[in-house]
């Protein structure tokens, strides 16, 4: 382990947790420049390459719900993308989903729609208090 990744761990992660935290609940409400101000500074505390580290994909994924709700879709697409980068984010059903629900609302069905496929097949769940054109559109794929 890095003498970065150490501090990080031993010294620095109690700040990241605590500033994430308070972004979250700006989010909750509705606090969302503020929210997005939060997220940045527990962006910054984690160490480079921020790739290699789960909590930069969290971190990522609540700036693109931000920009999700503020209904700038290109924005919080280009914040999933970057989430994608890091190890194991492939893996996450929640950034797949909410990043095809930032293609459908850019109107790029396809890619919506294949997003759609990957949330679905690692959490099938995720679909179950959303809107039903979603899963309408994995329904349409399978034909």
């Amino acid at each position: 382990m890095s003498d970065a990744a150490t501090e990080f761990l031993e010294i620095h992660y109690d700040d990241f947790a605590d500033l994430f935290e308070e972004a979250n609940q700006l989010f909750d409400k509705k606090k969302f420049d503020e929210a997005l101000l939060s997220f940045a500074e527990a962006l910054k505390i984690i160490p480079d390459p921020k790739e290699e580290w789960e909590e930069t994909i969290a971190i990522l994924t609540g700036i693109a719900d931000v920009w999700y709700v503020k209904k700038n879709y290109q924005v919080c697409l280009d914040a999933l993308n970057d989430a994608l980068l890091c190890e194991g984010a492939d893996e996450v059903a929640y950034v797949h989903f909410r990043k095809g629900q930032a293609l459908y609302e850019l109107d790029e069905i396809k890619e919506a729609t294949e997003s759609f496929y990957k949330a679905h097949i690692l959490d099938e769940d995720l679909f179950e208090n959303e809107s039903d054109i979603y899963f309408d559109l994995l329904i349409a794929r399978e034909k």
